[in-house]
């Protein structure tokens, strides 16, 4: 008896190999679409990282651009560019870096602009991005009314002159401004020996403007600019000082405070380096000479011929005695201390320049970035 066929024959078999060489190859297929679909979801993603850092970077220089705003940026001219030079830009990390560009405006506006750079191991860039922020120039508020300001009782002796008439300082163009009064002060004026104050009017007393505020706001908000730092003490000789060839200011020079002379002997490169000096307590100053603003946490007494051009506020009292000194600007002493009694004699000089009030609040400038956009991205 024959057995039953079983149905796998030649032909049968032949048709299962066919279709095992199909799965095999649509597998294959769905393997090799599987992995370059993970090559392409890598690449994606390894450019969108490296796009991050860029913009990461460039916001980063955006970001450091306003928090450390050069002062040297402040004396350029409307339409002016100040680009980082090519081969040396900012980095982030060996692989990350930033190339800055500002633009003075009308009106007192900049534009920053930050172009952040992923560079692989070969220097070549993989990715860019450029952002650009405005901002404005703005100034810190001094409340200058007079030639000295003074909280609390100010004594003037000897042969002191107080002189609130605008003036300019010696060998500068003319300044054209108000005339202020001498002698500001929320308290008495006590006048001994042979002073002479002048000013529209001289003196003003017991002034219910002059507070605390006007010295203590001031003086926070410049205090952190300071471009100078220096201990109590006593110091003389400052000078201005050049370094280089061409010789260019020496700002490295702690003892440089800039030109205020603009006679033949004088030091023109640093006729425009206005620094900001700021003492850690009392400070004594015997001689030299210098420009800027002059913060004082203490203390501060002058003699010995020192000469300063600009802004001198002082949280305690200012003392000059029998050598002469000459401020040509403005001082606001505060008085911080019950008892403290502001005193100028000997034969000091303080006259009121606007111009060289101006100029050193130029100095303390800074660029605030505008509040309506934090940045914008360039397309180029």
């Amino acid at each position: 008896m024959r057995p039953a066929d079983s149905g796998s024959g030649p032909g049968e078999r032949g048709v299962a190999l066919l279709i095992a060489l199909v799965a095999i190859v649509v597998i294959g297929g769905l393997i090799t679409g599987t992995f370059f679909a993970g090559r392409v979801e890598l690449g994606s993603g390894r450019n969108a990282l490296w796009s991050a850092q860029a913009a990461e970077a460039s916001e980063g220089g955006l970001t450091y651009a306003f928090a450390n705003w050069p002062v040297s940026w402040n004396e350029y001219p409307v339409g002016s560019d100040s680009l980082q030079p090519v081969g040396f830009p900012i980095a982030v990390d060996p692989t990350i870096r930033y190339f800055q560009s500002v633009r003075r405006m009308q009106g007192g506006m900049y534009l920053v602009t930050a172009r952040g750079e992923k560079v692989d191991r070969a220097g070549r860039v993989v990715a860019t991005r450029l952002l650009a922020r405005l901002g404005k120039l703005v100034s810190p508020w001094i409340d200058v009314r007079a030639a000295v300001t003074s909280r609390g009782t100010t004594r003037i002796g000897g042969n002191a002159t107080i002189d609130g008439r605008n003036s300019s300082p010696s060998g500068w163009p003319v300044c054209s401004g108000t005339d202020l009064a001498g002698i500001r002060t929320n308290e008495d004026i006590i006048v001994n020996g042979s002073p002479e104050v002048y000013g529209n009017p001289p003196m003003v007393e017991h002034d219910p403007e002059v507070v605390d505020s006007v010295f203590d706001m001031p003086f926070d908000v410049i205090q952190p600019l300071a471009t100078i730092k220096l201990a109590a003490g006593t110091y003389n000789s400052m000078a201005p000082s050049v370094a280089g060839t061409p010789p260019n200011c020496n700002q490295a020079d702690l003892m440089n405070w800039g030109e205020p002379d603009r006679g033949e002997t004088s030091l023109a490169p640093c006729y425009d380096y206005f620094p900001i000096i700021h003492f850690a307590g009392d400070a004594h100053l015997t001689g030299g000479r210098g420009q800027g603003i002059l913060l004082v946490d203490g203390d501060l007494q002058m003699q010995g011929g020192f000469e300063f051009t600009g802004i001198v506020l002082v949280r305690g009292k200012v003392i000059t005695t029998a050598n002469s000194s000459k401020v040509t600007g403005a001082i606001l002493a505060g008085n911080v201390d019950l008892g403290d009694v502001t005193s100028f004699g000997g034969t000091p000089v303080v006259a009121y320049s606007k111009c060289a009030v101006d100029l050193a609040v130029k100095a303390a400038a800074r660029g605030v970035p505008l509040s309506q956009r934090g940045w914008a991205q360039v397309m180029r």
